[in-house]
Order: structure tokens, then C-alpha cells, then sequence
């Protein structure tokens, strides 16, 4: 928008994007980012990417214990394989959070600048 001196004034934003401006501009924790995976669409998702961590880490336990016990060279190298599929199942689901949140990140800066470029507009 232009003045009649040919000079551009900043557009008034409304009052809810001012607030979610302001909530925007301090970072939020680790803690906050992780619960508001939780609070996004794919809550679903996230809950089922914990619960697999989860199983895999006591799989992984599991395979851990019976590897001190195991006789012959065959069973060894089953729990051993067992062992490398539980270690999957608990990194990717945690990698899979990790990319999440890095995504609802950017998506946050998104807004921000979109917020900041339509006031200066």
C-alpha cells in the first residue's frame, strides 16, 4: 500500500496472526516441538512410531540376552540377525520423529515469514 507521497506503509495485520506472530518469535524446546507432533495431524502416526521404538528396544533386549545363552553357530547367527532387526525397528520410527518435527520447523518459519512479508506488503 502506498501513501499519497508515494511511500509504503505497512499493512495492519489481524489480531489472531499478531498473536501467533508473537508466540512464533521466541524457539520453542525440544519438549514443545516433540508434543506438538503429538498435536498435528499424524498424531496417529507418532504414537505408532513410539510404540515400535519401544518393542524393537525390547526385542533388542531380548536378542542381547539370548545371545549369551545360544550353543551353536546356527542360532547365533539368527538372534544375531534378530538383533539387527530389532536395532532398526526402534532407529527408523525415532529417525522418521526426528524428520517431523524438523518438517512442522520449517513449516512454522514458513508461516513467520509469510506473516512478516504480508505486513511489510
Amino acid at each position: 500500500m502506498t501513501d499519497p507521497l508515494g511511500k509504503t506503509t505497512p499493512t495492519r495485520l489481524s489480531e489472531a496472526d499478531e498473536a501467533f506472530l508473537a508466540r512464533l518469535e521466541h524457539e520453542d524446546s525440544l519438549v514443545a516441538q516433540v508434543g506438538a507432533t503429538l498435536a498435528a495431524p499424524y498424531r496417529w502416526l507418532t504414537l505408532m512410531a513410539a510404540v515400535m521404538s519401544l518393542v524393537g528396544f525390547i526385542a533388542m533386549l531380548v536378542c542381547i540376552w539370548q545371545l549369551q545363552s545360544v550353543a551353536s553357530l546356527p542360532a547365533l547367527g539368527l538372534w544375531l540377525a534378530g538383533f539387527v532387526f530389532a536395532a532398526l525397528v526402534t532407529v527408523l520410527p525415532k529417525l522418521w520423529l526426528w524428520l517431523r518435527m524438523n518438517h512442522l520447523a520449517v513449516m512454522r518459519d514458513l508461516r513467520r515469514v509469510e506473516l512478516h512479508l504480508s505486513r511489510r506488503a
